[in-house]
């Protein structure tokens, strides 16, 4: 079909299936990245589009030439993805409704603006006018980074003090890892507490209307962090939630002007009543848990995923998303291997033992002698996932505990 597809930042674990596909359809595959050191395919452009957007539109100006899509499912590289699909008038969500969805504060103007539940929340943009509205907020509260990600910098606090010293980690946090996207308004956001149960849903889009959507549960933690360890496919949730977090995070998506590629969307359950706390224009964990979905429910997230970008009245398309969807008896997971040191790591051991363990898919390791671990609280970076598959008779109270037993599979020295 012959149609060009230009990948911003991919994770190496969706390259091989993009490859596929472009091949399966005839198409060219090209990737502009300054993280794959070890890539051997062609149409590979090495640079960062954070620092350089100048010479990957140069690049795609001049060697891809008339692209039919750009495309990013890595958080950091959203807006500038979105400038590259304005600049060659390709379909994609506007560079508006990418910047509203990167600042969390916008996105809780606009979801108030158009009655879509959400915590309330106060927005700072500096130390002082923060530390003028210290003594009297409400707490417990939530206070993160108004443009971050990965839940790195989120904290309950439950008193002023509190709410100081992890307000100076974010500061460090925006003044070096957000700064780096050139973005306006950075600051802090306050908002409520909400104690209740976590999902997270995944949704592909077409013309502002869903295709497919996989939940993930999280649980009900109760802080003070919230890094993201555990996601499961739970297959015995109730048809009514089901429906209930699936309609409230359409709600939520629509109202910010999204209308194609994948949503990521994270809500909380309090006392029956969902909550939206944030969601954005791209995939969970960069894509992978589509391979969850497609391990649990049976459809091809990947396959629609590309598709949608590239074969939107495609009869295979179609005949992708009305498949029936049967879900699996097992649970299937994505857990984060925590780690309680930080430093340069000199050695990393036990990940093909841990690979070799029944009930592990794949384990990712994502780092390596040299990398720097930051403290998990403000890491926005990952160890190591493990996907993989318990049986269903474990309960999902008791799933927490369970993957607990991979915590300690690694040895990393620093």
């Amino acid at each position: 079909m012959n149609k060009k597809l230009v990948f911003i930042e991919p994770p190496h674990f969706l390259i091989p299936i993009f490859e596929k596909f472009s091949k399966e359809y005839n198409d060219e595959l090209f990737l502009i990245s300054n993280h794959l050191k070890n890539y051997s395919g062609k149409n590979y452009f090495n640079c960062d589009v954070r620092e350089n957007i100048d010479e990957a539109r140069s690049y795609i100006r001049n060697t891809v030439i008339n692209p039919d899509a750009i495309v990013t499912s890595t958080e950091m590289f959203l807006t500038q993805t979105a400038e590259l699909n304005n600049e060659f008038n390709l379909r994609g969500n506007s560079i508006e409704t990418i910047l509203n969805c990167r600042d969390k504060a916008m996105m809780k103007i606009i979801w108030n603006e158009k009655n879509i539940p959400t915590p309330q929340s106060n927005f700072f943009r500096s130390k002082s006018e923060l530390l003028g509205k210290a003594d009297s907020l409400n707490y417990p509260v939530i206070i993160k980074p108004s443009l971050g990600y990965a839940s790195c910098g989120v904290r309950k606090v439950n008193d002023k003090e509190e709410l100081l010293k992890q307000m100076n980690k974010i500061l460090l946090f925006n003044s070096t890892v957000i700064a780096r996207e050139k973005l306006n308004d950075i600051g802090f956001l306050v908002e409520q507490y909400i104690d209740g149960d976590e999902y997270s849903i995944d949704t592909i889009w077409l013309d502002g209307k869903p295709l497919c959507d996989g939940i993930m549960s999280k649980g009900n933690a109760k802080g003070p962090y919230f890094p993201d360890l555990l996601y499961f496919v739970d297959p015995n949730i109730e048809s009514e939630d089901m429906q209930t977090i699936v309609n409230t995070s359409h709600n939520a998506v629509l109202a910010m002007g999204m209308n194609i590629g994948a949503s990521h969307t994270e809500l909380r359950i309090m006392d029956g009543n969902p909550y939206i706390i944030e969601t954005t224009c791209r995939p969970g964990a960069g894509g992978m848990f589509f391979y969850l979905f497609e391990k649990s429910m049976g459809l091809e997230f990947y396959r629609i995923y590309y598709l949608t970008y590239l074969y939107q009245d495609a009869n295979v398309l179609l005949d992708l998303i009305n498949k029936p969807v049967k879900y699996s008896d097992k649970y299937y997971f994505l857990y984060n291997i925590p780690y309680p040191i930080k430093g340069i790591i000199k050695e990393i051991n036990g990940v093909d033992e841990l690979k070799k363990q029944k009930d592990v898919l794949q384990a990712m390791c994502f780092k390596d002698k040299g990398s720097v671990i930051y403290e998990s609280d403000m890491n926005a970076e990952y160890l190591c996932w493990i996907l993989g598959e318990a049986d269903i008779s474990i309960g999902k109270n008791d799933i927490h505990n369970y993957v607990k037993k991979f915590d300690n599979a690694l040895e990393v020295i620093v």
